[in-house]
């Protein structure tokens, strides 16, 4: 009898074991769920707030009646009016191309800043200043969207630094930037032969310090 009493008393605490795990697993699955659902929906804030600064950076740049959409797995599209209310994907030219995904960086980084100096509670992240860097960006612009880029970038981040050829630096892009670059270098390649015959690269940099304008 009292082999039979332990054994009910065993089975009874298995029992209540059991409905503790049984619980807690309910629990875990759904904070996991509300988790979930709240970086979902802060997910669509930020994709909304990021298409719509890309879009005004691509509308400020681009010479035609064309906008730039953020999709929901992020990639770029460049859309055009079709009638009064629909808008289909159009095909982009190098320069567009170009344009757009120069907008898109930019805006990244712009909203990065603007997250940073709101100084609000960071919901997931809070921001930061990063320097926009550009590797011959003019090189498939036409002079005016030369122009409009090097005019719309420089408000995009405090730091914005450039490699250009002397052939990307021109008339265009030099009117909107060499007054309010801090510093300029030109960076001169060479090949070289050693005395033992052998080739090797340099590259020398000459610093042309110019003060921004105030």
């Amino acid at each position: 009898m009292n082999e039979v009493k332990e054994d009910i008393r065993k089975a009874e605490k298995l029992d209540e074991k059991a409905q503790r795990a049984a619980k807690r697993a309910e629990t875990a699955e759904a904070l996991a769920d509300e988790v979930e659902g709240l970086f979902e929906e802060f997910q669509e804030r930020v994709r909304g707030r990021v298409n719509e600064k890309v879009n005004d950076t691509f509308s400020a740049i681009i010479a035609k009646e064309y906008y730039a959409h953020i999709t929901e797995d992020y990639g770029l599209q460049i859309l055009k009016d079709v009638g009064s209310t629909e808008r289909v994907p159009v095909a982009k030219s190098t320069g567009e191309r170009q344009v757009a995904s120069l907008s898109f960086i930019a805006s990244l980084v712009d909203l990065a800043r603007e997250r940073y100096e709101q100084h609000e509670e960071a919901e997931f992240f809070t921001g930061g200043i990063y320097p926009l860097i550009m590797d011959s960006p003019f090189g498939a612009l036409d002079p005016t969207y030369q122009e409009r880029v090097s005019r719309t970038l420089p408000e995009m981040s405090r730091q914005i630094l450039i490699f250009v050829t002397d052939s990307q630096w021109s008339e265009a892009v030099a009117g909107e930037m060499e007054d309010i670059a801090g510093r300029q270098y030109h960076l001169e390649y060479e090949r070289s032969v050693g005395p033992e015959g052998e080739p090797y690269e340099t590259t020398t940099i000459h610093a042309e310090l110019e003060e921004a304008a105030a």
